[in-house]
């Protein structure tokens, strides 16, 4: 006697090889229904760990997703709902070229980098328009989860704190700076440092170069805490330029050499519209004591940056 097991749960009828009558024997081959019930059980057999599979990938990609959204470095374009109001929108400015633009018959780059034997204080007052000295902001408690603030570590004022003027605390919040005016900061002192224009600044008495912008320790020389906030500048813009990793290419000029072509178009975002907002919401408390620049600006009780520049977005950009 034969048996054929094609399946452990499905036994087939023996077949009598004796018997000379082939009714009485079980056919060799499955039947249709048997054919369609093994069909339909290996289709399940195939859909159904695929589609358990699919729910669990769609499950942790869901997980991990949401976690690296909340992560601080998920991405730099979120916008949290305290700044829903500026204008993130792009827009195509051209790039300077790499020479000078010869402002009066002076070889200069531009106003923002000429030096101070010929640009004077008018140096800065391209700078001052760009935001460079603005006051903190004052970030509401309630958005404390979007910026990743916490009272046991950040300055947090309210109301009622004494150190403040009765009035000066709107309310509670977190005095806070944007990165692109302390960047700007950060590169108008290290242009202030350059061999060709400290002794300049000294000799005004501004604040940033007499004492007067910083908080000074017992004991501290003034050129070692000038040392330290140069090295923090340089090293800011070091970890940006890093973190920014930007990828743009850059082509040499024909016959220049070395030379790039640094006149090419930049996507830019809105500069103006972060100026703008940042200029209206100084928190004017934050200056204690009427604002110095120095010996030849007048100096200012309340807000550290006007709302409406002197120059133009365009001039801004430019130099000239």
């Amino acid at each position: 006697m034969a048996s054929f097991d094609m399946y452990d749960d499905e036994k087939h009828t023996e077949v009598d090889t004796s018997s000379d009558d082939s009714s009485t024997q079980a056919p060799l081959l499955w039947s249709p229904e048997v054919f369609e019930r093994r069909s339909r059980w290996r289709s399940w057999r195939f859909w159904l760990p695929l589609g358990f599979s699919y729910i669990l990938t769609a499950g942790l990609s869901a997980v991990v997703t949401k976690s690296l959204v909340n992560r601080p470095c998920a991405s730099k374009d979120r916008v949290p709902p305290f700044l829903s109001s500026i204008d993130r929108s792009l827009h195509v400015e051209m790039g300077n070229a790499a020479g000078a633009v010869g402002l009066e018959g002076k070889e200069t780059w531009n106003n923002f980098t000429m030096s101070t034997e010929f640009g004077g204080d008018e140096i800065e007052d391209w700078w001052y328009d760009l935001g460079v000295y603005t006051t903190a902001i004052l970030v509401p408690e309630e958005f404390a989860e979007d910026f990743a603030l916490d009272p046991a570590k950040h300055a947090l004022v309210r109301p009622d704190d004494p150190d403040y003027a009765p009035g000066s605390v709107p309310y509670a919040g977190y005095p806070m700076a944007f990165e692109v005016t302390h960047k700007l900061h950060c590169l108008n002192l290290i242009r202030q440092a350059t061999w060709f224009n400290h002794e300049y600044y000294r000799s005004i008495h501004h604040r940033t170069w007499s004492g007067e912008g910083h908080l000074t320790a017992d004991g501290v020389p003034f050129e070692t805490i000038m040392r330290e906030h140069v090295g923090h500048c340089v090293d800011v813009l070091r970890q940006n330029l890093i973190c920014d990793a930007d990828i743009e290419l850059v082509p040499y000029l024909k016959g220049r050499g070395n030379s790039n072509d640094w006149k090419r178009p930049k996507t830019c975002k809105n500069f103006a519209a972060v100026r703008e907002f940042v200029a209206n919401h100084q928190w004017t408390a934050a200056l204690t004591t009427p604002f110095f620049l120095d010996d030849h600006h007048a100096s200012f009780k309340g807000t550290a940056m006007t709302r409406k520049p002197k120059h133009s977005m365009e001039e801004l950009w430019r130099g000239f």
